[in-house]
């Protein structure tokens, strides 16, 4: 499901009427990139994922897709002959940091030793505002830079252009905008 609508879009950059079929594709994009860039997922799934654990002392795991709606299932020892299902005291979830805290004791050490079952993330309604305009401006950077990617202005000549500042994929200014939603740890 996507995160924006198309007349989301046609709100934003009223020029992209002209593009309107190819507005779907642009709206994953823009959402793809933006969890890339945050290193986690927005769009609410069923997830299940697995978990290294290299610290003999971690408490805490967090998630790649929150808000948390539901846990399905946690599994210890993973990979292991004889994986250990958890029951709900075990563990606390801070379902709005998609945190995952270990109760009474510390997580199984080891390799893709956590395995996790959950549904995770926005819909289109619960979409944090600051998130929808980041992807917007993502969308309209695409739509209103089209054949000048990366060229913020340029002279009447056409002899002299400025460039946008990138941080990996995303233009500086979309990236302070995302900073909120990036997942900890994300560099």
């Amino acid at each position: 499901m996507a995160l924006l609508t198309t007349d989301q879009v046609l709100d934003w950059v009223p020029t992209a009427e002209a593009h309107r079929h190819k507005l779907d594709d642009l709206i994953a994009w823009a959402t793809e990139l933006a969890e890339q860039h945050c290193d986690r997922v927005f769009v609410s799934a069923a997830q299940t994922e697995y978990h290294d654990v290299d610290d003999p002392r971690c408490k805490c795991l967090q998630l790649r897709a929150y808000p948390v709606a539901a846990v399905t299932y946690i599994k210890e020892d993973a990979q292991g002959t004889s994986p250990t299902t958890l029951v709900a005291t075990d563990y606390t979830l801070d379902s709005a940091r998609g945190l995952l805290y270990r109760n009474g004791a510390y997580w199984y050490e080891g390799k893709q030793a956590v395995l996790v079952s959950y549904t995770g993330g926005y819909s289109a309604t619960t979409l944090p505002g600051g998130l929808r305009r980041a992807l917007l401006q993502l969308c309209a950077h695409v739509l209103t830079g089209r054949g000048n990617v990366g060229v913020a202005s340029e002279s009447a000549d056409g002899q002299s252009q400025t460039y946008l500042t990138y941080l990996g994929a995303v233009p500086q200014d979309v990236a302070a905008m995302l900073a909120p939603y990036r997942r900890l740890g994300a560099g």
